[in-house]
């Protein structure tokens, strides 16, 4: 769990094989990958993020104000968000270079972005103007070329078939988390598609080891209250 976001069994599941993640579980993922972290100057944010923008810049600025809480937008190094396409069903990443305001769009199967990626991230930039008080400036990212094919962050090559070829999500959040691990937009990638077998074990591990850490730490809570309680008692 990350706050509203809920990552269940049934997404849990979906880890495990060749099978495609949701949103909920890229989500929770890197956010909790972020809260380890912090603090930082990587700001995550949500799948939905995309729809939200296509709306209007008021209406993104509304859904995702709560994601700046643990670092200024004018403070940020690094905004990352996922990608979804419909057609083919598919997961990429947009990372924004604050610093050198450059947008950069990769995925697994190197497809070019959806056709409305310019003017969803024209509002994303306008919102972001607006949040920072103009630190970050609408104008002259990409060397104000935005309509032009959006540099890539060299994301490993996902194969079409075979190990690899349904984890497109899993590559998104590996990316994610090699971006807020190295704080770099340009991280050194040194896992591949074709190792999906132990990569997707790997992160089914940490998820469990983080679900135990909640739970132990709800227990020592119950504990602690169940014993002021019984102080209280004993002193009234």
């Amino acid at each position: 769990r990350h706050h509203d976001l809920i990552l269940d069994v049934s997404d849990f599941s979906t880890l495990a094989c060749e099978r495609h993640v949701n949103g909920f579980t890229i989500d929770v993922v890197s956010f909790k990958l972020l809260e380890r972290r912090k603090p930082t100057g990587v700001i995550y944010l949500p799948s939905f993020s995309q729809m939200w923008a296509k709306q209007r810049v008021e209406y993104f600025k509304y859904k995702v104000n709560s994601f700046f809480s643990h670092c200024k937008v004018a403070d940020a190094v690094y905004i990352l968000t996922p990608v979804h396409f419909e057609s083919p069903r598919h997961w990429g990443l947009q990372c924004f270079d604050v610093f050198t305001k450059t947008v950069y769009f990769d995925d697994g199967l190197k497809i070019p972005p959806p056709s409305d990626t310019v003017p969803i991230v024209q509002n994303m930039i306008c919102a972001f103007k607006a949040f920072s008080d103009g630190a970050i400036p609408e104008e002259h990212w990409n060397n104000s070329n935005l309509r032009g094919p959006l540099p890539r962050i060299n994301m490993p090559m996902q194969p079409k078939s075979g190990v690899g070829a349904g984890s497109c999500g899993i590559g998104v959040i590996l990316t994610i988390r090699d971006i807020i691990a190295s704080e770099n937009c340009l991280p050194s990638f040194k896992w591949r598609f074709d190792n999906m077998g132990n990569l997707r074990k790997e992160l089914m591990a940490l998820i469990i080891q983080w679900r135990s850490e909640e739970v132990s730490a709800l227990w020592i809570i119950d504990v602690l209250m169940s014993c002021c309680q019984g102080v209280i008692f004993f002193l009234e």
